[in-house]
């Protein structure tokens, strides 16, 4: 009996290492054709050159020379950009290489003002020179073409100078585009921005093909520094945009011009707003950014004699404080000052009356 009972277990075992050899076999086959597998979709891309005709949708013309082409392999993530050239009777020719895998499908697109084509090749399983013509055959989608025409690109502004960004936008392609809609945006809002009589979109509405229309944004130099303005322009008729033109940018430095002597001039009256202080009363002028300071007093002619008039040397668009007193009453008027050489006035009126300090 225990004979019987070994000679079992001995079966048993044998049994269960056989299925575990088995499964160990059935394991190692799977992994040795993911391997295969992987080693062949792992193979490094290799140089292929496309080339051949493109041709107007009659399918026998050849495009002119300079048509885009466009070849785009998408899984090994190659993209090259060609144009059509070629001697008189090719200029439809283009060549281009690039490195795709065996097999791989790429996608070849080729279009001029007005249509496109676009075509699936597959390279062989070797690097060649692989033979693909395209004939346009399909109408582009309406699209924008958005020129920044002013300030000229790397421009430099004094700080607080207002000036207009001013734009163009084309209907290109295939069709009119409608319900358009231009938008100014910047990289550093804090160095220039629109001003507050300037929104940040501009309605063109519906444009015709082939036409423009033009629009600009009222921007003011806040601050010291470096921005990028782009102007986006988008519409409702939007489809595939082949030349990405809908928005164009320029780059803008502000820079701190050195203070100049501006004239600050006004009249001083009574509380009454109406009756002018005596000569030699006396006024300051606080220049708040630059920090100059000047002080003077009223003197002009009879009937005259709240006039007054300084020079201080500070910033175009400074904010300056002029400030006035008598003995009883003071007042101050804040301005921001005019562009050189010009005079700002400032009038005030003494009607706060002076506290005793204990």
């Amino acid at each position: 009996m225990v004979w019987k009972a070994r000679v079992g277990v001995a079966e048993f075992v044998e049994a269960r290492l056989s299925s575990f050899r088995a499964s160990a076999f059935a394991v190692g086959l799977a992994l040795f054709a993911l391997l295969g597998a992987y080693l062949i979709i792992a193979q490094p891309p290799e140089l292929y050159t496309l080339q051949g005709y493109v041709f107007h949708s009659d399918g026998t013309t050849q495009v002119p020379a300079g048509t885009t082409v466009t070849i785009n392999a998408t899984q090994s993530g190659s993209f090259v950009q060609t144009q059509t050239s070629g001697p008189p009777g090719q200029t439809g020719f283009y060549s281009a290489s690039f490195n795709a895998s065996a097999n791989e499908q790429v996608i070849v697109t080729a279009f001029n003002a007005t249509m496109f084509v676009r075509d699936t090749a597959i390279m062989p399983a070797s690097p060649s020179v692989v033979e693909f013509n395209l004939t346009l055959n399909t109408t582009r989608p309406a699209e924008t073409n958005t020129t920044i025409t002013s300030p000229a690109d790397n421009s430099r502004f004094d700080k607080l100078t207002v000036f207009n960004v001013s734009f163009t936008v084309e209907a290109i392609g295939g069709a009119d585009s409608t319900a358009c809609n231009s938008t100014i945006s910047f990289t550093n809002e804090s160095v220039v921005n629109v001003t507050s009589n300037s929104n940040k979109s501009i309605l063109l509405g519906d444009i015709a093909l082939g036409t423009t229309k033009s629009g600009k944004f009222e921007v003011r130099a806040n601050n010291e520094g470096n921005t990028q303005i782009k102007v986006t322009t988008r519409c409702s008729s939007d489809g595939e945009s082949f030349e990405n033109s809908y928005y164009d940018t320029i780059n803008v430095a502000v820079a701190q011009q050195p203070p100049q002597l501006h004239v600050v001039q006004g009249y001083v009256f009574h509380s009454d707003g109406t009756t002018q202080v005596p000569a030699g009363t006396t006024v300051t002028i606080n220049a708040t950014q630059s920090g100059s300071f000047v002080q003077t007093q009223t003197s002009g002619p009879p009937g005259q004699t709240g006039f007054y008039s300084a020079t201080i040397n500070a910033y175009d668009g400074e904010l300056v404080v002029v400030y006035s007193a008598n003995g009883t009453y003071e007042g101050n008027a804040s301005v921001n000052l005019l562009e050189a050489p010009s005079v700002t006035l400032v009038n005030l009126s003494l009607d706060t009356k002076i506290v005793p300090v204990d």
